[in-house]
């Protein structure tokens, strides 16, 4: 008798459950797509691309907006669906027919472990397919239309270049100028009056300007005091299509690779950091060694005619030995690929597993609300993912600048939602 209640409850939950969580999703995946076709999809339509590009640019996206959208969607619908039951007082009722309160919260948490592995399998095998995917069409796109983000007085600013654009038509640009830095990174400018996009068969990444009748203008750290220039018939200048791109930015290589394969970065860039930190705890022992040299040899010929300049000379040097020393312990070695490899593998997990986090964060969250219903579900749950999504977006940009840790960097806003639904969660049960 107890199991047959036990299933009658949990299909009479999920059938509250299931079509608000399709609902939601349908909701926040549309929201998601919509904004990717007035950013990303309506300039290529204005620029007459051929259909099948700009279906690629649509259809390649779709695997990272529905991993976006599963875990949001679950918050939501955890919140409306416990919220009409709590308003209509059907947990009330659900007690008194002798179930308890941990029968009604499981088939929400079967639903969101269910929903947290589909979540990992789209973000590790079928995010980086779309998003290899993706980079190949932007890069056709910048094959047919290479001037498509670059519009008429206008300036281009990436990865450390400037540029200056007056008349943009077709392929040709009259009036360019170009700010960046050579090789021995000193600053130059190449300003020219016509330049032409082509496609290097060279370089099959990258977008060739050939510019006509162009001058150079270049910083000399010789001779820092004079305006030193040249000029030529054709330069050649090439961007890459990771650059070309603003949207480019979006598409990053970590996206385009599996779990395993990041780990693999990890294990490697741990052996690079690892020789960083034994090169330094050997550079701060051979510095003692020196002080330890430095006091012996002074021992030693205390009592010898040794000059006033070579006592202040192993002094001076003894200072210099141990500020080397206290620098070191004050500056921490910082790995910016370790960094950011870790921060991309545990990317990986972090969404995927907010899916159950938010079932577990949900659940009892939406009991609260007594007389509300659908519409405090809604309000509020739209609240708390806005919150999770510039919480979870702002710790990763710390932890890219290496402001906090990988670890905490990443999981952080998970936490935090875990504690606030335990606690919650724990306090229902005990009611």
């Amino acid at each position: 008798m107890k199991q047959f209640k036990m299933t009658i409850a949990t299909k009479y939950i999920l059938a509250e459950f299931l079509p608000t969580f399709f609902i939601c999703f349908i909701f926040f995946f549309m929201m998601f797509i919509i904004n990717h076709i007035l950013v990303i999809i309506k300039p290529l339509i204005e620029k007459n691309l051929p259909f099948d590009i700009v279906m690629m640019m649509i259809i390649t996206i779709l695997p990272l907006y529905t991993m976006f959208s599963l875990p949001f969607s679950l918050l939501l619908s955890s919140l409306m669906t416990l919220g009409r039951l709590s308003s209509d007082n059907e947990i009330v009722a659900f007690k008194s027919l002798g179930f308890n309160v941990s029968s009604i919260f499981a088939p929400l948490f079967v639903t969101g472990f269910i929903v947290m592995i589909i979540a990992f399998g789209i973000n590790d095998r079928l995010r980086p397919i779309g998003m290899k995917a993706q980079m190949e069409t932007r890069r056709k796109i910048s094959t047919i239309k290479p001037t498509l983000y670059f519009k008429s007085k206008t300036v281009k600013k990436y990865s450390g270049k400037v540029i200056f654009t007056d008349v943009v038509k077709d392929r040709n640009i009259s009036g360019l100028i170009i700010i960046d830095k050579d090789t021995d990174g000193q600053k130059r400018i190449i300003m020219a009056k016509e330049a032409l996009f082509q496609t290097p068969e060279e370089m099959k990444d990258a977008v060739e300007i050939k510019m006509q009748n162009a001058m150079v203008q270049f910083d000399k750290k010789e001779r820092p005091q004079e305006f030193n220039y040249g000029f030529s018939d054709t330069i050649s200048y090439y961007i890459r299509f990771r650059d070309f791109d603003d949207s480019s930015n979006q598409t990053s290589i970590s996206e385009m690779k599996t779990a395993f394969e990041l780990y693999g970065e990890v294990q490697e860039n741990k052996l690079i950091y690892i020789d960083e930190i034994n090169n330094r705890d050997s550079e701060y022992n051979r510095n003692i060694e020196l002080i330890r040299d430095t006091i012996n040899n002074m021992n030693t010929n205390i009592n010898t005619n040794i000059s006033i300049y070579n006592i202040n000379n192993n002094y001076k040097n003894i200072d210099s030995y141990v500020t080397s020393m206290q620098n070191m312990k004050k500056n921490k070695i910082k790995n910016s690929y370790f960094n950011r490899s870790l921060i991309d593998f545990y990317d990986k997990f972090s969404l995927p597993i907010a899916c159950l986090i938010f079932v577990i964060f949900g659940t009892p969250m939406g009991i609260y609300s007594k007389r509300s219903g659908y519409a405090f579900g809604f309000i509020i749950g739209l609240f708390l993912c806005g919150i999770y999504w510039f919480f979870y977006y702002g710790m990763v940009v710390m932890g890219r600048k290496m402001v906090t840790p990988p670890f905490i960097s990443i999981f952080l806003p998970n936490l935090v939602f875990l504690i606030i639904g335990l606690i919650l969660l724990i306090k229902r049960l005990r009611e």
